[in-house]
């Protein structure tokens, strides 16, 4: 378990994701949250809890910033959620955050890039960059190697990560 300092004490421990609804990724995060709740204050970030299926511990905080499509659409989500996840993190200051998947990665460490104070980040990541679109790609080479680190749950990506992001 991550333990909290003396001047942790009541900071969350954020937990991002894109959405809540009933993929792999969030039926861990459900599962971590409920875990964290047990033994301190969780809040869960997530961009679209429109559709929630899983239950889940401490905190939700719902963005509602959900996909959108198209290139213009995509960056002007991009940009939207950066602004609001450095609103988030100044208004609750968390001790740590742990984000899943790239959606949510990616606009968490570009918010943390003007962060007045050091935040660390885990970044958990199970998608081989190879099926990525390009542009994405792009983004996890640049700022992957910025998270404080970064979890693999699937063994074999950890050789190609580290050849993609060295």
């Amino acid at each position: 378990m991550i333990k909290p300092t003396n001047q942790d004490k009541g900071r969350p421990l954020a937990i991002i994701v894109p959405t809540h609804t009933s993929g792999g990724a969030e039926r861990v995060v459900s599962r971590l949250t409920q875990w964290f709740a047990c033994e301190e204050h969780v809040l869960l970030i997530t961009f679209d809890a429109s559709d929630t299926a899983f239950k889940f511990g401490g905190q939700l905080l719902n963005l509602s910033l959900p996909a959108s499509r198209g290139v213009v659409g995509k960056i002007c989500n991009q940009v939207r959620r950066v602004r609001v996840l450095r609103r988030v993190l100044q208004d609750h200051r968390p001790r740590t955050v742990i984000a899943f998947m790239e959606a949510a990665a990616i606009p968490l460490l570009k918010a943390r890039a003007k962060f007045d104070e050091y935040l660390p980040v885990t970044v958990s990541t199970r998608v081989d960059t190879l099926f990525l679109p390009a542009v994405a790609r792009i983004q996890v080479r640049r700022w992957y190697p910025k998270a404080d680190r970064i979890v693999f749950p699937a063994f074999a990506m950890i050789a190609r990560a580290v050849d993609e992001l060295g």
